[in-house]
């Protein structure tokens, strides 16, 4: 069972890097989608204060089945002061966590327990990489009253 999830898993990978190769694109344009202001669902900026906290959960190469082997990916989610009750086309959701997905190549360590503003779109999660029900995909980070651009 195991010696033909592995065959697949191979013949995947190599289908992908091929198709990659005659479209022109790179693999991790393929593997690692890239957000932009049109998969939002929501297109009306929200702004949320709360903590930010960082994760970590199993990555490749089997997202916690072999968990000696696999690397461990960390995300960064918000802690809303208060609960966040979010309409989902006429559901609502009541958001404790919101998982932050950033569209430029930033990363900075956030200090533990320190109260951030962020601004963004909010989407519903669509990968296995999402780790909350919704996702924000953030277009600022404000630390007390100043603006951590992140290279928009």
């Amino acid at each position: 069972m195991k010696r033909k999830l592995k065959q697949n898993l191979l013949i995947l990978l190599i289908t992908m890097i091929m198709t990659a190769k005659s479209s022109g694109n790179t693999f991790s344009k393929i593997l690692f989608r890239e957000y932009d202001k049109s998969d939002c669902c929501d297109k009306k900026i929200i702004t949320l204060t709360g903590t930010i906290v960082e994760k970590g959960f199993y990555g490749p190469p089997n997202f916690g089945e072999n968990p000696n082997d696999d690397t461990i990916e960390t995300y960064f989610f918000l802690l809303p002061d208060t609960p966040i009750l979010y309409d989902d086309e006429g559901k609502h959701i009541f958001l404790k966590e919101i998982q932050l997905v950033f569209t430029a190549g930033y990363r900075k360590n956030f200090d533990a327990g320190k109260k951030y503003t962020v601004s963004g779109k909010m989407q519903k999660a669509t990968t296995g990489h999402h780790h909350t029900d919704f996702i924000l995909i953030v277009e600022d980070v404000y630390e007390g009253a100043i603006l951590i651009n992140y290279g928009r």
